[in-house]
């Protein structure tokens, strides 16, 4: 439950920032895996890798270089960007369920909805379908707007700041990955992971922790429209 501080900090947000992926759906869906799975085949494909512990090391190298295996395979193996992304989000959606309340529950939030997403715009509305959030946000900001730079670069935040003229005091971030938060703590968002992993421990950037988004926003929306 949220303190009377906690609820008086979140008033005086207007603008509410989600991640897409392991976000806005659970982590236990496995539609993540299987998009992290065919990355790795993609991988595994372009450059021509017959050892699994390869992809891993290039993967990782990628994401260390460049942020991730897109925008590292662009800049060194010239890789066709829509055949990535339309080859890597090929999977299975069917996992995902509608949830009519998380929907009434971000549209009750007060002020302006964005999704920010390392993903594309196709996946996003897949996504956002199959849970019945289409018409929930006045946004999607996706990877294809940073020049495929992704979070949790600055220069992409800057980017999706300036784009939507956000300020970022005034912004709270919905967010699985926690280098993501750190980015938008350092440049003022209020932050909330979403989904810990409750043997890690929780680092001082994070504001507020949201084991799971649909309760925590419930409860949130209710506080915030003085329901509860």
């Amino acid at each position: 439950m949220m303190n009377e501080q906690a609820v008086s900090r979140l008033k005086a947000i207007n603008v509410w920032v989600f991640d897409l992926d392991d976000t806005l759906y659970p982590r236990n869906s496995g539609l993540w895996a299987q998009i992290d799975k065919r990355i790795s085949a993609y991988v595994k494909k372009q450059l021509e890798l017959d050892d699994d512990e390869e992809v891993k090391k290039f993967r990782q190298y990628f994401r260390q270089t460049y942020g991730g295996a897109l925008r590292g395979m662009i800049e060194e193996y010239f890789v066709d960007v829509k055949d990535y992304l339309r080859d890597v989000h090929n999977i299975d959606y069917s996992p995902l369920k509608k949830d009519p309340q998380l929907a009434e529950d971000i549209k009750s939030l007060p002020g302006r909805k964005f999704i920010f997403t390392n993903g594309d715009r196709a996946h996003a509305g897949r996504v956002l379908a199959h849970r019945g959030l289409e018409n929930c946000f006045d946004g999607i900001y996706d990877v294809t707007f940073t020049d495929f730079l992704p979070k949790p670069y600055r220069q992409a935040y800057h980017r999706f700041l300036g784009h939507f003229s956000i300020d970022p005091e005034k912004t709270a971030m919905f967010e699985d990955n926690l280098a993501n938060l750190s980015t938008c703590k350092e440049l003022g968002m209020t932050t909330i992971l979403v989904g810990h992993n409750e043997d890690k421990e929780i680092p001082a950037f994070v504001d507020f922790e949201a084991v799971e988004l649909e309760t925590f926003l419930h409860d949130l929306v209710g506080r915030l429209n003085g329901s509860c």
